[in-house]
């Protein structure tokens, strides 16, 4: 892949076929996070993060993935909700993303995505294209990110992806219903992953307390 190609922002208006496009490039040479953050960068913070947060809806586990893409979610949420553009830090920067089995999972990914874009719609775009109302969701996702990035069981990922995902696509395409069902998700996921803490906690204080007496 060339200077040129690296450099150019991926034109297209269909966020699937981005997909398919950026499941190529892992098929072949494969791409850095900062070459994909700038092949993104006209579709902002949501893109980069609806990106890495759509291959967790695939019935698949991705070995190695969860804890880097849900830091990179962090870090692009974060300057969402601050107000500044996207940044990486250093040493992920260079991070190749490639493989069959990764573009296999982006690939799926741009398969659910084409079925999603059916139903999306631009409704309601003076509330979420209003910038307290952006910034916001850029807080919720720094939170779901965190929880994307959690070590957790097969499967465990799929409930904040789905968060991630409505949150991220009604964003960006203005679509307040998809919002709101993110907002659903979100707490949803806050409600999930709060009891399974307390119900580990008081597991681990419960066999700590067998122990001592």
């Amino acid at each position: 892949m060339n200077t040129t190609q690296e450099s150019a922002p991926l034109e297209t208006h269909k966020f699937s076929a981005l997909l398919s496009q950026v499941s190529t490039l892992c098929f072949g040479s494969g791409l850095t996070f900062t070459e994909l953050f700038e092949l993104l960068r006209a579709k902002g913070h949501c893109g980069i993060i609806l990106l890495l947060s759509v291959p967790f809806l695939v019935p698949v586990t991705i070995p190695g993935f969860s804890t880097p893409f849900g830091l990179l979610i962090i870090f692009a949420a974060a300057s969402m909700a601050i107000g500044i553009r996207p940044w990486l830090p250093r040493q992920l920067e260079q991070r190749r993303l490639h493989g069959e089995f990764l573009g296999k999972a982006f690939q799926l990914s741009s398969n659910i995505m084409a079925r999603m874009e059916r139903v999306v719609a631009p409704r309601g775009r003076w509330i979420v294209g209003n910038k307290l109302v952006y910034r916001a969701n850029g807080v919720l996702l720094v939170i779901a990110g965190f929880l994307l990035a959690l070590p957790t069981p097969p499967g465990g990922n799929f409930p904040p992806a789905v968060a991630i995902v409505l949150l991220t696509l009604g964003t960006l395409e203005e679509d307040a219903v998809v919002t709101i069902l993110g907002y659903v998700a979100f707490i949803l996921n806050v409600a999930l992953f709060g009891t399974l803490f307390y119900i580990g906690f008081a597991g681990a204080a419960e066999l700590l307390g067998y122990f001592t007496t």
